[in-house]
């Protein structure tokens, strides 16, 4: 592993052996029904977002509904990882329903945040190697927006979620995604971003209703030398071949949450009783 990036931090952090799996066997499995959701709306709004950068025309409901349509069919075609309690549903309803989702969502944001936000960068990749380092991070900046208060221009970095209800109000400042884009962005310019933002948009399952919440956050000096002792803890286990798996019994390990689950060796399966 020379190459890190948010995500493969992330899983080691929360299972060493799904990080095993994934990252170093390359035993990759199709994800689920929410992560087609977000994959079909984070490309309607970039789509949309680009546009809106070059030409300086804000977003079209329509248009990012339609996008966001098309890309969720081609993510669904990708293949489509159904957990123990979706399997008990009919699967074309949960694509029907999850379809619906994705395309309100993508039409909530043309609406609402597209209207507002001022693109300067859209998905830019920024690549860094730490000194005295071998190894690489790697990072996708989701949205790169220029926002102005009553005294200066500020630089803020934005990255949109889907989910099905209210974020909780720490989410921005827990995430450590968000602190890995910022490390990027200071090694990028020479300067930490003015802050950061979480883009939520969720549907409640039972009215209907969308809704949207932006949740602004600020990083330190000090935030980025936790992450760089998290990363290079990491690294220093994937070198020895540590992968420490999931605590039994946290919300990760369970067949809801994991595609491993069930073919996980850390997992006490039942065991068939033979008469």
């Amino acid at each position: 592993m020379k190459r890190w990036s948010t995500s493969a931090l992330t899983t080691l952090q929360m299972c060493g052996e799904k990080f095993r799996r994934h990252y170093i066997e390359n035993d990759r499995m199709p994800s689920g029904p929410p992560a087609k959701r977000g994959i079909a709306v984070d490309r309607a709004v970039t789509e949309s977002l680009t546009v809106k950068k070059t030409t300086g025309d804000a977003p079209i409901v329509e248009a990012n509904k339609d996008i966001a349509a098309t890309e969720f069919e081609r993510a669904w075609d990708e293949g489509v990882w159904f957990n123990p309690d979706e399997r008990k549903e009919d699967p074309a309803k949960i694509k029907a329903v999850t379809k619906d989702a994705a395309v309100d969502l993508a039409g909530l944001h043309a609406r609402t945040l597209g209207q507002k936000i001022v693109p300067l960068e859209i998905q830019h990749r920024i690549e860094v190697q730490p000194l005295n380092s071998d190894i690489t991070i790697i990072g996708y900046l989701d949205i790169v927006s220029l926002e102005a208060d009553e005294t200066r221009a500020m630089e803020i970095i934005r990255d949109t979620k889907t989910k099905e209800k209210a974020p909780n109000a720490a989410d921005a400042h827990d995430s450590q995604q968000l602190t890995m884009y910022a490390l990027l962005r200071m090694a990028e310019t020479g300067r930490i971003p003015d802050g950061l933002a979480l883009d939520v948009l969720w549907k409640t399952p039972a009215r209907g209703d969308l809704k949207h919440q932006v949740l602004p956050t600020t990083r330190t000096k000090s935030d980025f030398g936790a992450l760089m002792g998290r990363i290079n803890a990491g690294i220093q286990a994937v070198e020895r071949g540590v992968f420490i798996p999931a605590a039994e019994g946290s919300w990760i390990c369970s067949a809801r949450w994991c595609q491993y689950f069930e073919t996980c060796p850390y997992v006490r399966h039942p065991v068939a009783i033979q008469v």
